[in-house]
Parts: C-alpha cells; sequence; structure tokens
C-alpha cells in the first residue's frame, strides 16, 4: 500500500495543471493541499467535483484513500475515483484497477481490475509513462489469474466501455429510485436481475442480508430482449444451481423468493409458492413461462425454484390485471411471468459465465419441502437498487 500511497500523490502533483474548470478555484485547492491546509482543499474540491470536474473527483478520492483533512475511507475513495474515471480520467481508472485487485473499497473483482487497467493502458500517453507501465503490468498480472472466459469477458466489457460525461443532473447525488431483486449465480459472484430493473440508473447496489453486505456494483452485460442484467457481485458467496433438464412441466410446484414492496412488508426475501401454469408467455412467448405464484413490484429479477430448490427462471412481471379487468370485466388472479430457466442459461453461456446445474439423479428421499427450499433461497436472494 505504501507504493501506491506515493503513485497517488504524483499523479495528483500531475494533474494539478490540467484542470480547465474553474482554474483558479482549483489553484486555490490545490495550494491548500500542498501547505496542509487540508479543510480549504477539502472544500475547494469538492465543490468542483460535485460540479463535475473529473480531476478534482479524482483529488478528493487521493484525499479519502490517504486520509488527508477527512478520515480514511476507502469506500468513498472509490466512489469518487469511478465519478473520475467514467468520464474518461485515465489516473483515476489506474486507481480503480488498483482498488478492485485488492479489493479496497470495492469487492475484490479481478475482471474489472482488468477492464479498469486497460482503459488506463489505452488513454495514457508516452508523456505518462510511469503511470501507463503501471497500467500495463497490473493488467498483466490480472490477466494471468483469470480463466479463458473471465478474460474475454473482461474484454468484451473494455470494448463496450463508452466515457459518461457528466450532467447537471448526474452532479447532485443519486436517489434511490427503485428497487427489484436478483440472485447469484456463479463462484465468482455474479448477480442475475431483470434489465428494466437497472435501466437508466446512474447507480446499482445490491444488498445481500445473508451476508450482511450492501454495496454499488457494475453492470457486466445486459439483454433487453430477454430482460436480463448480469451484475458484478463479490466471490465467495453462497449461489443457485440450475435444473438439468431444459424445463419445467406445467404443474409443477414451484417458490419465488424476492423483495416484493422493500419497505412497506417484513424486512428480508419475502418467499411465495405455487405451480408452472404455461410453458409460454404472452403472444405465446416461449422465452417465459407463466406461473401462479403471488409476485408484486419488487420481485422483479428474483429466482424461481422448483421443488429441488434449482432455477427454474427468473421472475420478470405480472399480468396488468387492471387492463385485463377493462377488457374482459374480470380480475385475473396469480397470473404472473417468469424468463424460462433455458433462456437464462443462453444468456449466460453468451457471456461466458460458468454456472452451476444440478446432479443427473437425487435419492428419492432427499426430495426438499418448499420450506428447505426457502431456507436456501435466502443464502443467494439479493436486494437490487436502482439510484437516479
Amino acid at each position: 500500500m505504501r507504493t501506491l500511497k506515493r503513485y497517488s500523490f504524483a499523479v495528483l502533483l500531475l494533474l494539478a495543471a490540467g484542470c480547465s474548470t474553474g482554474q483558479d478555484r482549483f489553484s486555490e485547492a490545490y495550494d491548500a493541499l500542498q501547505r496542509g491546509d487540508y479543510a480549504t482543499a477539502y472544500r475547494g474540491f469538492r465543490l468542483l467535483a460535485e460540479e463535475g470536474n473529473a480531476v478534482s473527483q479524482h483529488n478528493l478520492g487521493y484525499m479519502y484513500a490517504n486520509g488527508r483533512g477527512v478520515p480514511r475511507d476507502y469506500a468513498e475513495a472509490a466512489r469518487w475515483y469511478r465519478r473520475a474515471a467514467e468520464q474518461g480520467l485515465a489516473p483515476a481508472q489506474l486507481m480503480l484497477g488498483f482498488f478492485y485487485g485488492m479489493g479496497r473499497g470495492v469487492p475484490r473483482n479481478l475482471v474489472q481490475a482488468y477492464k479498469w487497467f486497460s482503459l488506463a493502458a489505452f488513454r495514457l500517453t508516452d508523456s505518462d509513462k510511469r503511470e501507463r507501465d503501471l497500467a500495463v503490468e497490473g493488467r498483466g498480472r490480472v490477466a494471468k489469474t483469470l480463466t479463458a472466459a473471465q478474460l474475454a469477458r473482461a474484454q468484451r466489457l473494455v470494448r463496450r466501455w463508452r466515457p459518461k460525461e457528466e450532467t447537471a443532473r448526474r452532479r447532485r447525488s443519486p436517489r434511490k429510485a427503485g428497487t427489484g431483486s436478483g440472485f447469484r449465480v456463479s463462484a465468482h459472484g455474479h448477480i442475475l436481475t431483470n434489465a428494466h430493473v437497472i435501466d437508466g440508473c446512474a447507480e446499482v447496489r445490491v444488498t445481500s442480508l445473508a451476508r450482511g453486505f450492501s454495496g454499488r456494483v457494475e453492470v457486466a452485460a445486459r439483454d433487453d430482449g430477454a430482460d436480463l442484467a448480469l451484475l458484478e457481485g463479490s466471490a465467495g458467496a453462497p449461489f443457485a444451481t440450475f435444473r438439468r433438464r431444459r424445463g419445467v412441466r406445467p404443474g409443477a410446484r414451484v417458490v419465488v423468493a424476492g423483495f416484493p414492496l422493500h419497505g412497506m412488508l417484513a424486512q428480508g426475501v419475502n418467499v411465495t409458492v405455487g405451480n408452472v401454469a404455461a410453458l409460454a408467455g404472452p403472444g405465446n412467448d416461449r422465452r417465459l413461462i407463466q406461473i401462479t405464484a403471488p409476485v408484486q413490484p419488487g420481485n422483479s429479477g428474483g429466482p424461481v425454484l422448483d421443488s429441488d430448490g434449482n432455477v427454474a427462471g427468473a421472475v420478470v412481471s405480472q399480468l396488468d390485471a387492471l387492463k385485463v379487468a377493462r377488457a374482459t370485466g374480470s380480475l385475473p388472479q396469480n397470473v404472473n411471468f417468469a424468463v424460462s430457466a433455458a433462456t437464462v442459461r443462453a444468456f449466460l453461456d453468451a457471456e461466458g459465465i460458468a454456472y452451476r446445474t444440478a446432479r443427473r439423479w437425487r435419492w428419492p428421499w432427499t426430495s426438499r419441502t418448499p420450506e428447505d427450499v426457502a431456507a436456501a433461497a435466502r443464502k443467494f436472494t439479493v436486494l437490487v437498487e436502482c439510484w437516479k
């Protein structure tokens, strides 16, 4: 960490002349930092950072990472480095590579570390040779630890990345705009949810009550056609198992887990039980299955589990009861839909995610009760929050 501290201070010096927005205010803040007047430096950088200035955001990250005028807070440092990195500031991208590689302020995630090291290496020039060499070295070291599938996914993230220009709306602190559910699908901590749950979010945060973890995560991939999204979680947590067979049969019992009406109902994972009603959704859409298990707003993205506790789908929607009532004169009961396990697996296969499938057989006396399935689901089901 000592080398990282020396490096981050060097980058701070490097950026002192690079800020064009509010040059006088920036110079005052930087001069204050140099003479040890951290309170003045913090106020100056904070105002500029809130206005969207990437260099000041980076320097706030430095102050939080090194405890300059504020208590050392790696999570807050990562937040400010990220805002600068997302605007394309290469030194901040390099710092995020270090943070993800070490698990400082963010869950350790080597795919994300590779992504940010790569972006920094691409954007740093020959005049930034030392920093560029660090980025290239970091990328190389991380690449040696990744599987072929992880490396391919990390490289896709690099290709898809585009800088974000902060707008006046983005400059204010984000507020929670909605919630949904998700569940972990791999040993590396990947979380599956619906694409509509994270649509338009400035930040996506997840809370795992089973692990006592709450924090921001990256969106790794999405398929709007299938309404699926993949989030980058942390490794080492319990994750779900998929059915070996491609589909369930009509009438099969299913258990739905999630966080419906979060903040209104009881805290924790809510569980309902129902059956598979049909093997297609509206318009005979074979990507969906119809279920009778009750769902509410906030269930979207949560797992649908079969009687053995294996994933049979992911909740996606409920029928618009009022619309149907106006058309038919009666209210539909428990007509809900989930993305089928086959569709989910195809999405994960396309992204190179190594998920787990059930054994080919099980002893007949090992059948699980709905209570058993619910207890297992609570370990890998998470709350997904959209902040705008």
